[in-house]
């Protein structure tokens, strides 16, 4: 069990490896570096220009694409400043009206990518706006002027473990969208049961993708990277994975299902047939080649992963670890170890992790209930629905069924609530998108679910009503990919109404 601070982990990391490269960041047809010393550096400076400008203890939201910048702001604000609010990049206007009203918004830090939402943003919201690009470098060059005023730049006022740090929604479109409460305590929690099951080591490099604004990324990523001394690089575009990859080599690879499962399907059947039967050969080769020739550690999580798929990529020599865990459980739950052969389980419990099971059926399968300091403080602002997902024992109810076995290998079934969690690993509630719909005259139900990766509706309706123009102005308010792509236009009567 690990609880620590992210001052002490800076700290600590700076003296073990303050001169080594640690975030990679792509400028034109390379990957420039900076080191953990530049790196800790622009975080202590950053802490003291935001403390400057009387945002301590404030909530601060960070907008746009991953970078370096999105890096140090989330450290400085998580580690001295207040509260950091991630917000998805893909967040539309109507969200992030939202989430300043939900997580009580006093600033907002965003990429000029973003400027367009922003501007509309400024006209409703009095809040201090700070654009990465223009106004940052000179906040970094007046903290670091500050920090030369102090006599040891480390000693910042300490922040208890115990208190929210950081605030992560489960889901980013309407009023129903739950702020997720991250203490200090909650993110590095999970490491030694990690290290167990995956040993990290200053030597490996890893390549992230995957949203900073999620906890997989936030905090399975870039705050293991730093807690194990790895090298981190940040992808450029996502269009660009794999030819990135071959510039990077990285040991470690963390992904979703769905880009693990599009890249199994241009595989010709018999590749795959002559991989999985004939090892070491030149298929294999090929193949490991793609993720740049050096992998020690692949690793999926965030959705249901196909059997077929795990299985290939095991047969032919990858070390691949599926995952599981929620945004509630600050991404620490269950990994599998390194030399698992499952292609069912979802990976071993945490040993310092309490799960039990509520409501088992027949088959043995439950709820799965979880406890301990990994779980989050509650729903900020919400205690009504934090009291439905925390009983008095205080345990989390996941939502999810399951099982475990001997071995405290976890199995899961399905989902107690309605959710839609497509391979890319997005969780996509459609109660909110039926509520926008709703807000329309003429519609009298809608019913969302998922076919063929894509999100499609059912709309009941009354006579005279613009169904295609209901549908541009909700596909607006939503990111792509809670789009409604395809639906169908049922006239409502007293028939369609029982059904």
């Amino acid at each position: 069990m690990i609880n620590v601070a992210i001052q002490d982990v800076l700290s600590n990391t700076l003296k073990k490896w303050g001169k080594r490269n640690f975030i990679y960041t792509r400028v034109e047809n390379k990957f420039i570096a900076k080191t953990f010393e530049e790196t800790i550096y622009d975080v202590w400076a950053l802490a003291e220009s935001l403390m400057n400008l009387g945002l301590f203890k404030k909530h601060i939201l960070i907008f746009g694409e991953n970078s370096y910048e999105w890096v140090i702001s989330d450290l400085a604000i998580m580690g001295f400043v207040g509260v950091t609010v991630a917000a998805n990049k893909e967040w539309k206007e109507n969200d992030l009206e939202n989430i300043i009203n939900i997580a009580d918004v006093e600033c907002i830090i965003y990429s000029n990518t973003k400027k367009e939402v922003i501007e509309n943003i400024k006209k409703k919201h009095d809040v201090k706006y700070i654009s990465i690009q223009d106004d940052l470098p000179e906040l970094l060059k007046n903290g670091h002027m500050l920090l030369k005023s102090k006599d040891k730049k480390e000693k910042f006022n300490k922040r208890n473990i115990e208190e929210m740090c950081k605030i992560v929604f489960t889901s980013g479109t309407t009023s129903t969208s739950k702020a997720v409460m991250l203490a200090e305590k909650n993110l590095f929690f999970g490491f030694e049961s990690l290290y167990k099951r995956a040993k990290m080591e200053d030597k490996d490099k890893l390549y992230l993708f995957l949203p900073l604004s999620h906890t997989y990324a936030g905090i399975y990523n870039l705050l293991a990277c730093i807690y194990f001394g790895m090298e981190l690089y940040l992808c450029s575009d996502t269009e660009k994975i794999f030819e990135e990859l071959q510039m990077v080599k990285p040991t470690i690879f963390c992904g979703v299902p769905l880009i693990y499962e599009r890249l199994y399907k241009t595989f010709d059947s018999n590749v795959i047939k002559e991989a999985q039967i004939n090892k070491n050969n030149i298929y294999i080769e090929k193949i490991q080649n793609i993720f740049g020739g050096n992998i020690k550690y692949l690793f999926c999580g965030g959705a249901k992963h196909n059997v077929e798929v795990r299985k290939f990529y095991k047969d032919i020599g990858f070390c691949m670890l599926e995952a599981y865990a929620l945004t509630e459980t600050a991404s620490s739950l269950s990994i599998e170890y390194w030399n698992s052969k499952s292609v069912t389980s979802v990976g071993t419990i945490f040993e310092d992790i309490d799960v039990k099971f509520i409501d088992i059926d027949e088959n043995g399968y439950g709820e799965i209930l979880v406890k301990g300091n990994n779980v989050a403080l509650g729903y900020y602002n919400n205690e009504f629905e934090t009291k439905k997902v925390f009983d008095n024992d205080g345990y989390f109810h996941t939502g999810d069924i399951g099982y475990k076995d001997n071995e405290n290998q976890l199995f899961l079934i399905g989902r107690k609530r309605r959710v839609i969690v497509p391979s890319n690993g997005e969780s996509i509630y459609p109660d909110e998108i039926e509520e926008i719909v709703m807000k329309n005259l003429g519609i009298s139900k809608v019913k969302i679910f998922e076919k063929n990766e894509k999100i499609n509706a059912i709309i009941y309706v009354e006579d005279n009503v613009n169904v295609d123009e209901i549908i541009k102005k909700t596909n607006k308010e939503l990111p792509t990919y809670k789009q409604i792509k395809s639906y169908d236009v049922i006239k409502d009567d007293i028939n369609t109404r029982l059904k």
